[in-house]
């Protein structure tokens, strides 16, 4: 493993729940967010049960669960392809967030295998504003599925008439490598 892999796996990925990776929980007052926040700058993993990918045109995939990876493109991107990611990382010194600029692709290098194999579906919930091609990692197995928005993803919570809830991501449109 490069040097630059190595030091990209030591930026802190947090395995979070669902909600608060997604920014969709019961706020101090006992609120609970059902809609986006624009603002939110959270960042990390997470397994969510019953995930809804939705397209700007009405089109939906259901997945019956799936590994989250919430993480920020740079407002700033580089000419050529790819995505580069932009993560406030806490300072281990105790001092003002660090700004990591990564890859993408390095990224998910660096972090892929250290994440759990289940489930078999992995959705970046990042938002891509000029729709670039996102590469299939050689770190995901071939039984897994690599979801990917082009466009802006926001984040929702769906709250159903029995009470159940669910998550649903939408964006201009979804792919899968």
């Amino acid at each position: 493993m490069s040097e630059g892999l190595e030091r990209l796996a030591q930026v802190p990925l947090p395995r979070l729940d669902p909600l608060v990776l997604l920014n969709l929980h019961v706020d101090a007052q006992g609120r609970r967010r059902d809609q986006p926040d624009l603002d939110f700058e959270g960042y990390g993993v997470a397994v969510a049960p019953g995930l809804v990918l939705e397209a700007d045109d009405g089109t939906r995939i259901d997945l019956p669960a799936a590994l989250v990876l919430a993480l920020h493109s740079a407002d700033e991107q580089p000419e050529g392809p790819g995505i580069e990611l932009e993560l406030d990382v806490p300072d281990p010194a105790g001092g003002e967030p660090l700004t990591v600029l990564a890859p993408l692709g390095a990224f998910l290098r660096a972090h892929l295998p250290a994440l759990p194999r289940e489930p078999s579906d992995v959705v970046l919930a990042l938002c891509n504003p000029r729709s670039a091609s996102v590469e299939r990692p050689e770190s995901l197995d071939a039984l897994r599925h690599l979801h990917y928005a082009h466009g802006d993803v926001l984040s929702w919570l769906d709250v159903h008439d029995d009470g159940r809830t669910q998550i649903r991501l939408r964006a201009h449109s979804w792919h899968q490598r």
